[in-house]
């Protein structure tokens, strides 16, 4: 387990990519794995893998028939130095049934793998994006939430035998020129939220405003609450705050973990690592949420 990092959880499940840049899922508390297809076998898109050890790869993406300037349809290649600290990746796992769905995305390809694909021992290529810039997605209860410079998009895949169905398809928000990053959010009941956030090079201040769309206008505005939900920013989603959790507020992590409040738009907690001398840094750290979402 020392060379394998979480990149994502869902409940009491770890998404893991070891040093190889092999997947598998681990339950925490009872240490169950479940191995995924390796990282370059996808259906239908040539993709080549040159592992350079230390958690490092050259990919080379094939895309075939694609238009270039004049309109003629050629084969491309892209090659990225794919790296485990730079690779998207989200999870989905439904505790009971043990049903479970991770997608990720390198360049302009996302690809999938789902309970009941354990026959075809591959990943699905997907194409969530047409003539779109990606920002942010999130998995949550058999469904892919992508946000891109202009939509948000919502697919489901909770259809045994059948691809991906696009169940949801909005504009996204305008985003303030000011805003660093922006983030997407579902939250316990499934709307969707977006989040942008400004932090300071200088400082570890940030700054966060939660939009929600107004399903009359169709227009994103400003909230200032989030009622007696929490949210966890880097996972996408929000849960019930109780036993400690403070509601309406964002939990993150720089390299000490944060709670800031949405209304009051301050920092109210820090927790800084145990110890000044301590090798963990919460820059690589992962929230799970057991049984609670």
């Amino acid at each position: 387990m020392a060379t394998s990092r979480c990149l994502t959880s869902s409940g009491s499940w770890f998404l893991m990519l070891d040093d190889k840049l092999d997947f598998h899922l681990l339950n925490l508390f009872t240490r169950e794995m479940i191995p995924l297809p390796p990282l370059e076998s996808i259906d239908g898109f040539p993709m080549e893998l040159l592992r350079m050890g230390d958690s490092k790869a050259w990919v080379t993406l094939s895309y075939k028939n694609k238009a270039n300037s004049c309109g003629i349809k050629i084969t491309s290649y892209t090659v990225t130095h794919l790296r485990i600290d730079n690779f998207k990746a989200v999870l989905w796992v439904d505790e009971e049934s043990r049903d479970y769905l991770v997608v990720w995305k390198l360049d302009d390809v996302f690809a999938y793998h789902k309970k009941g694909d354990d026959d075809n021992n591959s990943w699905k290529v997907i194409q969530p994006l047409k003539n779109q810039q990606y920002v942010d997605m999130v998995c949550k209860e058999s469904k892919l939430y992508v946000l891109s410079d202009t939509r948000v998009t919502v697919l489901d895949f909770s259809h045994d035998d059948s691809p991906p169905i696009k169940c949801a398809s909005f504009k996204s928000l305008d985003y303030p020129y000011w805003s660093h990053d922006k983030n997407l959010v579902v939250t316990l009941s499934g709307q969707v939220l977006i989040v942008t956030s400004e932090r300071f090079s200088y400082s570890d201040r940030r700054f966060f405003d939660v939009y929600k769309m107004d399903p009359e206008s169709l227009e994103w505005s400003v909230i200032n609450s989030i009622g007696d939900e929490a949210l966890l920013f880097d996972l996408g989603i929000t849960f019930a705050a109780k036993d400690g959790a403070m509601e309406n507020c964002i939990y993150f992590y720089t390299y000490q973990l944060c709670e800031y409040h949405i209304k009051t738009k301050k920092v109210v907690q820090v927790c800084p690592p145990r110890s000044a001398t301590s090798p963990m840094s919460f820059n690589s750290a992962r929230w799970f949420l057991n049984g609670c979402f």
